[in-house]
């Protein structure tokens, strides 16, 4: 047995083991040198190992790896329809690689070396280094010495204004050491970069109440141009520069075949994870600014707007299910309403303090209802929202859809959960919907499909209910409604009250509504802003990238080649 070459090739070695090993299943580590099958874990096992200098011949890893590298990446790679083709001879090359992120993408000189011949003997052809631009080196490509640098390893919140030059250099002669051994390189931009208020300048503001940055900035960073710029400073300053061990820049060197602008990242994903719920109201003006642009250049006038949302029109029907509805129909005197004349029940634990009262006939918005409530939290020892809750007993069908409407109050801005459980579960039988409750009366609504279950086509018993353990907090329940159903019946066009605004400057939000109109940006979607809708069409299409990446790489940072692909790699070469 040859013994690993250091602590630092570690995770390396381990990582690069599972890859090859995992193209059989009758593997087991030896015990030692001229191990017998007696010796290994399991009946039939046999020696899988993997020298630090490379696989060898006459082994299992050595047969089993794909076709060797090229003698050199210097070939650039092309897309042609769905496949990637060497421009030389313009046939089919497929990529096999590995990941490397933070401190990985940083080896000493003669490491790197070690690791790029290990890698051309496993037959991997390319490497995607990530995650570099969160921390400072030797975790990331930031200087050791940034503003806000301290002990930590795994430190986020520091300046990210100068590159480390021994960071910039090691990755240099690494991405230089692949390349001699035919290994090409995927670069990530922007990946888990945190951009806080504390070192990043006064466009990144403090939070202010119930206000909060993602923890690795994503979502705004999609459409807030000063983070937009943050992100085309970094990329033009790594990929122009020039690496002296290939006389190239990145832009230049066909070894860098992929890059990719933004990584598990958009508008609508941020969205769905509820993200934008939480950021600052400052990134959120920007957002409704050029959604309110995209709207007043797709329609010309609020009129124009409502015909072609209306489905009953005959238009597009791109208008808003119930779950974007900013007041929706609440149908509480409907006869399909599944809650009718059923109050919420109170559920406690923990030794958490509340009531569940009926609403006065004073406070009441409909006193009609008899089943309005008022909750009151007076004591929440360990401030966990689940504490509290109001409960709604329903029978659901397996595979069903279905919209929840609540109209509600409460004595303070606050965001609440609604779920939906089978009773005494710990599980969402869907995602949690977040509600962000106002100090005026304010109808939330979500649509929901029950999941089909293999098992049984029977109907479930299930509790709807509003997670409000917050302390203090003083709830107005008016009115709740849960009707069956899906379809282009619950798609309500443009909802009342809202139509086009007019623009009141460049690069400030949109303030202005038509008389008696209420701007679409400043309504509430079941618990979301409103701009965050997706629509059947939308200005950007689908968008993985800041606006604007697509063109900005190749026309301004110097890449030569087109971008392709659903995750919008891009580079000087290809996007796949």
């Amino acid at each position: 047995m040859i013994p690993l070459v250091g602590p630092r090739l570690l995770a390396f070695l381990v990582s690069t083991l599972s890859i090859a090993s995992a193209a059989t299943l009758s593997v087991a580590a030896p015990a030692s040198d001229g191990a017998t099958a007696d010796e290994f874990p399991f009946h039939g096992g046999f020696p899988f190992h993997i020298p630090a200098t490379g696989t060898q011949p006459g082994t299992a890893p050595y047969d089993l790896i794909h076709p060797a590298p090229p003698a050199q990446a210097d070939t650039p790679i092309k897309i042609y329809g769905d496949q990637f083709i060497r421009a030389d001879t313009g046939k089919p090359f497929r990529f096999w690689g590995t990941n490397l992120n933070f401190s990985g993408c940083f080896p000493e000189h003669e490491i790197a070396d070690r690791i790029a011949a290990r890698m051309a003997t496993l037959g991997i052809n390319i490497v995607r280094f990530t995650h570099m631009d969160q921390r400072r080196f030797p975790g990331g490509i930031w200087h050791r010495d940034s503003p806000g640098a301290s002990n930590a390893w795994n430190e986020n919140n520091i300046a990210h204004e100068t590159f480390d030059p021994e960071a910039v250099d090691r990755l240099d002669y690494f991405i230089a050491s692949l390349k001699k051994r035919g290994i090409y390189t995927n670069l990530n931009l922007k990946v888990s970069r945190y951009i806080t208020p504390d070192y990043d300048g006064p466009d990144f503001s403090q939070p202010g109440p119930n206000e909060t940055y993602h923890k690795k900035s994503k979502g705004f960073d999609q459409f807030y141009t000063p983070a937009i710029a943050a992100q085309k400073d970094y990329a033009r300053r790594l990929l122009t520069h020039r690496n002296p061990y290939t006389g190239l820049t990145y832009t230049e060197d066909p070894a860098v075949a992929i890059v990719e602008i933004n990584n598990e990242n958009g508008i609508l994903w941020a969205w769905n994870y509820k993200i934008l719920d939480s950021i600052p109201s400052r990134f959120i003006g920007e957002l409704a600014a050029r959604w309110n642009t995209w709207l007043r250049n797709q329609y010309s006038t609020t009129e124009a707007l409502r015909a072609a949302w209306n489905p009953a029109s005959g238009g597009s029907g791109a208008g808003v299910s119930p779950a974007g509805n900013a007041e929706p129909q609440l149908g509480t005197h409907s006869a399909s309403n599944l809650l009718e004349n059923i109050p919420p029940t109170l559920f406690t634990a923990q030794k958490a303090r509340a009531t569940l009262v009926p609403l006065s006939a004073a406070d009441d918005a409909d006193d009609s209802v008899p089943t309005s409530r008022r909750l009151t939290v007076t004591d929440l020892p360990g401030s966990t929202a689940w504490h509290v809750r109001c409960n709604y007993p329903v029978t659901l069908s397996p595979g069903a859809t279905y919209s929840a409407t609540l109209r509600l109050r409460a004595n303070s801005p606050q965001k609440i959960k609604l779920r939906l459980r089978a009773p005494g579960d710990s599980k969402d039988i869907v995602p949690a919907r977040t509600l962000n409750l106002a100090t005026e009366w304010k109808n939330h609504a979500v649509t929901f499909s029950v999941p089909k279950n293999a098992d049984t086509s029977a109907d479930i018993n299930a509790n709807l209910y509003l997670e409000a353990g917050i302390s203090g907090l003083v709830l107005d329940i008016d009115s709740a409604s849960l009707t069956p159903g899906s379809g282009d019946a619950h798609l309500v066009g443009l909802p009342p009250g809202q139509g086009l605004i007019s623009e009141s400057g460049a690069g400030v939000p949109p303030a202005v509504p038509e008389a008696g109109e209420t701007p679409a940006s400043e309504q509430n979607a079941g618990g979301r802003r409103a701009p965050f809708r997706p629509q059947t069409r939308s200005p950007q299409g689908r968008q993985v990238g800041f606006e604007g990446a697509d063109k900005f790489v190749p026309d301004e940072v110097g890449g030569r080649r087109e971008t392709r692909g659903v995750r919008k790699m891009l580079g000087n070469r290809v996007a796949g």
